[in-house]
């Protein structure tokens, strides 16, 4: 390798490990996240735009966010839905969501909960990975009687790590569930890890 070769991939890699200041809209005590991350983060902001989207002119009176989180997705979820639920099995996240939108928050296992019959629209986003296939196909199978649907996955399989996959979701499998879908890339970007993302609406 020549010496130019080294100190570009001296360069890349240094800049690659560097952390950056979290988004100004995040929790102020949050982590700062790779450079790698980041570039990531850009494909999200992508399918945040398709998503709007998709919900353009449109107003629901009553949503559920399965795995939301903290509920960076709040804020956008609910100028489109009137009254705006979200259920985490994570109790200490619940408090940021609520200050973001929430109208009602839930600390429950998703695959558990049971989805009030007045709802509108169900968001999934990035969390049906994380749980059996298995139970996977029964949730979705379940939500196939709620009229709008919206989910995001991704298309390859990460079993290690602080949150590790656990299932891989196809496109023709979520086709199966009565969704439309969408892979996004934005390469040379695309995450070596977890891959393209796909999203998933009715």
């Amino acid at each position: 390798m020549k010496d130019a070769q080294v100190v570009a991939l001296l360069g890349v890699l240094t800049v690659a490990a560097l952390p950056i200041c979290p988004d100004p809209h995040h929790p102020p005590n949050e982590r700062p996240v790779p450079f790698w991350i980041w570039l990531f983060r850009e494909i999200y902001e992508l399918i945040h735009r398709e998503v709007g989207a998709i919900l353009s002119g449109k107003y629901f009176a009553y949503g559920v966010d399965l795995g939301c989180g903290t509920g960076k997705k709040g804020p956008t979820l609910k100028s489109h839905v009137r009254y705006l639920e979200g259920v985490d099995h994570h109790a200490y996240k619940l408090e940021s969501a609520i200050n973001r939108g929430y109208d009602y928050v839930v600390c429950a296992d998703i695959r558990n909960y049971e989805i009030d019959d007045k709802t509108d629209i169900v968001f999934l986003f990035d969390v049906i990975e994380h749980i059996p296939h298995e139970d996977g196909e029964k949730l979705l199978r379940k939500l196939n009687n709620i009229p709008h649907l919206i989910l995001t996955t991704p298309s390859k399989f990460h079993p290690v790590g602080e949150n590790h996959h656990v299932s891989l979701w196809t496109e023709n499998e979520l086709r199966n569930h009565q969704l439309n879908t969408k892979l996004f890339s934005r390469r040379p970007f695309t995450h070596p890890r977890y891959g393209e993302i796909i999203l998933g609406w009715r």
